[in-house]
């Protein structure tokens, strides 16, 4: 990426300063009002969500743009996800906090290099349904389908770990290398799911995964993106008052081990214990150590990163609620036998 000078405000990066300085004026009324500004090769919307959503041009780089929701605590939830991600050495995509229009959200960096190709979860799962499901009542009794449901219940239903192992056997089954490749996904989704379970990130539905084809690397699953809602700081933690840790245990995740009814994170550690080996459950031990030992670090980090203290009760929360949570991992790992190999 060409060098640019990107200005911060208060720790933000200040979009609106470096688009009126690529223009050589200031943005017009109507232009700062805009819900869908197009300025050719500057900024494009991004058509996604509920959020404001722009694709930008800095240097020669485009950069996602993401507003957070009315005041809430989003966008510093996608660099404490981006930090943990690191101590948990599970790649992830790059975030910084930014304002454009004076609304506060982040940018996020490509990590489709130009000769790469992406693709999502829910094109890949789309596929293997219509190959493989939509027309095969037998197959689908198999993968708990019915008639009854919608495309977004299919989406749910096999968006899990089992599931995707088998969608992935079938799609890369004339692959010589097969194995390799499957292998290689459902471990890196492995840590996913451990990720979802440490964090209680409810939002890791079939958008926000997806194969990356890696001119250089082969295939793989893509980096860790849109993790806004961890921990609840999707909410106004500050006017909830540190939701309390019950509410966050009664949430419940998108990704799982299969497609039964266990979705609320602690539920869903219990089942992957039970049904996994004890390598597995040494790498989320593993897992669980190394987050508890960089806890009270991450918020320092992100400081050093926006050149810019955090808000105080954001900080706290995000402690607090961390070592609460993390705590009752343990007690259920150390409740849960697990096979012996």
């Amino acid at each position: 990426m060409n060098e640019v000078n990107l200005q911060r405000k208060d720790g933000w990066l200040d979009l609106d300063k470096y688009l009126e300085e690529c223009l050589g004026r200031p943005l017009t009324q109507e232009e700062y009002n805009d819900q869908t500004l197009l300025i050719d090769g500057l900024i494009e919307p991004n058509v996604s969500g509920n959020h404001d959503n722009y694709i930008i041009t800095i240097g020669d780089e485009k950069v996602f743009y993401k507003s957070q929701e009315f005041n809430s605590d989003e966008a510093y939830a996608e660099l404490f996800a981006e930090e943990i991600s690191k101590v948990l050495d599970i790649p992830t995509a790059h975030y910084d906090l930014a304002t454009l229009r004076g609304k506060k959200g982040v940018i996020s960096y490509n990590f489709v290099k130009e000769y790469d190709t992406y693709y999502p979860g829910t094109d890949i799962i789309l596929d293997f349904y219509e190959r493989n499901l939509e027309n095969n009542a037998k197959n689908r009794k198999l993968y708990n389908i019915t008639n009854r449901d919608s495309i977004g219940d299919v989406l749910d239903k096999l968006n899990n770990l089992e599931d995707i192992w088998c969608i992935l056997e079938e799609r890369f089954k004339e692959y010589h290398n097969k194995e390799q490749i499957v292998f290689t996904i459902v471990d890196r989704v492995v840590d996913k799911l451990i990720f979802d379970i440490l964090t209680v990130n409810i939002d890791d539905h079939t958008e926000n995964w997806g194969i990356l084809d890696d001119i250089e690397e082969g295939k793989m699953l893509s980096p860790q993106f849109d993790n806004a809602r961890i921990l609840n700081l999707h909410r106004n933690i500050l006017v909830e008052k540190f939701a309390s840790s019950q509410k966050l245990h009664d949430k419940e995740l998108y990704l799982t081990v299969d497609n039964s009814k266990n979705k609320k994170p602690l539920d869903v550690l219990k089942h992957f214990l039970d049904i996994s080996s004890s390598e597995y459950r040494d790498r989320v031990i593993d897992k669980v150590v190394k987050l508890q030992e960089k806890i009270e670090v991450i918020p320092n980090i992100i400081e050093e990163r926006t050149y810019h203290p955090m808000p105080k009760y954001l900080k706290g929360y995000f402690i607090t609620t961390m070592n609460d949570h993390l705590q009752k991992v343990n007690e259920v790992i150390y409740d849960t036998k697990g096979k012996n190999k």
